[in-house]
């Protein structure tokens, strides 16, 4: 039940400048180590200016990588040629020349999905099995797109399992978290790899099961060494013990729901919080290089900020894609069993849904696990199970990751919900 000072807490939010904060960071191209993305962060440090909360920005040099291009043509007995829809993601090779070959229709259970499974393998001689040829398969594990590589595939062209829609998603091949090490360098893929729509890949696959057709990939992919801004807002408590709001500033596109709205929540409790008496620290981030990074941003800092979270840190709440239109279900858990109990307390409150507690979260910015820092939250609200905006097998929208995040979807309701979930949570967990 809500205390008369959470009730007035919940009641001073300013959902008004949410939605115009959403509107502004949303007009900016935020890839990472990008100018849109730096003007973003601008942004965001003079509203803390205004507000009164002390900031800092970091900068840390991380390895990026950015698609650029591809082009897949079917060529057929013929000689006739058909451009293919389709994407290249983030840590795959680029072509010198165009690869061509015949394509090969491989099961996704043909393939390996656990790297460890992938590391056994690698301390063996390999059947190269799949040599010369471009594998076409319904996965894009980056484990899946190692495996074909060590068996002498091509090029490996990923066919969208999870969805019927026409619009390709942006994503990254890499199961490397952060920053690598230098050991790690041979576990990025060193082949080509393109991502098809649905529809037309399972066309493409029933070609590939034909055995008549010849495909030819170009993929054209940015990688290097790059600094981001990693912003930092402080709002000190009695105690030296804190609670870190985290959300990743970086989208793909303008990213309004991915992560536009999850920039302007935090921003909002930046300045609900300040001034006010708080019996445990708030820390505030914005991360950059959550996709085409691997979530290097926050790595970077987990890395710079040890000593700190392991002794000081109580919790993490994650802010990532509140407010997407019809994302009415709040109850979707994803908190530390420890933490559990709050949150379910907080949901309970806000919204008068039934916490359902998730499976083992992974992705999402949780840098900290292995320093000891729970997560109470990792998103608020979700679109609920059998949505038609769904896709993904999940509660991702259809224009996740894609060039329609746009304003659109964003949801003033829904918005305002998942804000009152964040000052609540973060308002019990920062006192006594």
């Amino acid at each position: 039940m809500l205390t008369s000072t959470e009730r007035d807490l919940l009641g001073a939010i300013d959902h008004g400048r949410v939605w115009k904060d959403v509107e502004t960071i949303a007009a900016f191209d935020r890839r990472s180590g990008r100018e849109g993305e730096a003007k973003a962060a601008d942004f965001i440090a003079e509203r803390l200016n205004r507000a009164g909360v002390k900031w800092t920005l970091h900068r840390y040099p991380v390895w990026l990588s950015d698609p650029v291009s591809a082009r897949l043509t079917l060529v057929d007995a013929d000689g006739s040629e058909r451009r293919l829809p389709c994407k290249t993601w983030s840590f795959c090779a680029s072509t010198r020349e165009p690869v061509r070959g015949t394509p090969v229709f491989v099961e996704k259970t043909e393939l390996l999905h656990n790297p460890l499974d992938l590391l056994a393998a690698r301390g063996a001689p390999r059947e190269r099995d799949l040599l010369g040829k471009i594998v076409v398969a319904r996965t894009a594990s980056p484990v899946a797109a190692m495996d074909a590589q060590d068996r002498g595939a091509a090029a490996l062209v990923c066919v969208w399992e999870q969805g019927d829609e026409t619009l390709i998603h942006e994503g990254n091949v890499n199961f490397i978290w952060g920053r690598p090490n230098p050991w790690e360098s041979s576990l990025y893929p060193a082949l080509p790899v393109a991502v098809m729509p649905h529809g037309e890949g399972e066309e493409l696959i029933r070609r590939a099961r034909g055995g008549e057709a010849v495909l030819e990939l170009e993929t054209r992919v940015e990688s290097g060494c790059r600094e981001i801004p990693v912003l930092e807002a402080d709002l000190p408590g009695e105690s030296e013990e804190y609670v870190l709001l985290g959300n990743h500033l970086d989208s793909w596109h303008y990213g309004a729901c991915d992560n536009a709205t999850g920039n302007a929540v935090a921003l909002a409790m930046a300045g609900l919080f300040a001034g006010r008496p708080l019996a445990r620290g708030i820390k505030i981030c914005w991360w950059s290089g959550h996709s085409n990074g691997r979530y290097a941003g926050s790595s970077a800092f987990a890395a710079d900020n040890f000593d700190s979270l392991q002794r000081r840190c109580l919790a993490l709440c994650n802010a990532d894609m509140p407010g997407l239109h019809g994302a009415d279900d709040f109850a979707r858990g994803s908190s530390g069993p420890d933490l559990r109990g709050l949150y379910a307390s907080v949901v309970a409150d806000a919204t008068g849904q039934i916490l359902r507690p998730g499976g083992f979260v992974t992705g999402w910015d949780l840098s900290f696990k292995n320093i000891g820092v729970s997560s109470c939250m990792s998103w608020s609200s979700t679109l609920p199970d059998g949505s038609p905006d769904g896709t993904a097998n999940s509660f991702m929208s259809w224009w996740w990751h894609t060039e329609e995040d746009v304003m659109e979807h964003v949801d003033a309701g829904v918005m305002k919900q998942d804000a009152r979930l964040y000052a609540l949570a973060l308002s019990r967990l920062a006192s006594p």
